[in-house]
């Protein structure tokens, strides 16, 4: 979406400035879908694909204004995620993600081990009418992504996302 909605607008013509400006404002709106589409897959009410229609993403584009930047919400708190790649010389790799979701986690430490349970739960609304509502075997919102890809040459690459609007 973030790369559709830059596609409809006049980056050719933009200074450095205006090409971050734009950038940003795209990603706001790509955040936007994300949070009122996204959830369990097997909960989704939206044709996903259909939110990348051209008329869509350029009904969005529409709305970037070069002049001012969209209001932007605060965020959840401080960042408590780590992403690390790793490959040995034997061609081994592992993209790896580490995250309790807050700084504690859910504060449940499992007894005689010192692991703390992770609070993706959080990402659940006890409103049963929201995208996002708890029921049972429903997967949480996340945004993590730990990756790796393997190119046409045979090389392999990590990579990966901590989440949150990064």
């Amino acid at each position: 979406a973030i790369l559709g909605i830059t596609d409809c607008l006049n980056m050719a013509e933009a200074d450095d400035a205006d090409t971050i400006h734009r950038i940003v404002e795209a990603t706001k709106l790509a955040f936007g879908l994300r949070d009122a589409h996204i959830t369990d897959p097997r909960e989704l009410k939206t044709d996903v694909q259909k939110l990348l229609d051209p008329a869509a993403l350029q009904a969005l584009a529409n709305r970037v204004d070069d002049s001012r930047a969209a209001p932007w919400g605060t965020g959840k708190g401080p960042g408590d995620t780590v992403w690390m790649g790793v490959m040995d010389n034997s061609g081994l790799a592992v993209s790896f993600i580490q995250s309790i979701y807050h700084e504690f986690g859910s504060g449940v430490v499992l007894p005689d081990t010192g692991i703390v349970w992770q609070n993706r739960g959080a990402s659940f609304s006890l409103d049963p009418n929201h995208l996002l509502a708890l029921a049972p075997g429903k997967q949480p919102f996340h945004t993590l992504n730990p990756a790796a890809a393997r190119l046409k040459d045979g090389r392999v690459m990590v990579y990966g996302s901590m989440g949150g609007d990064g």
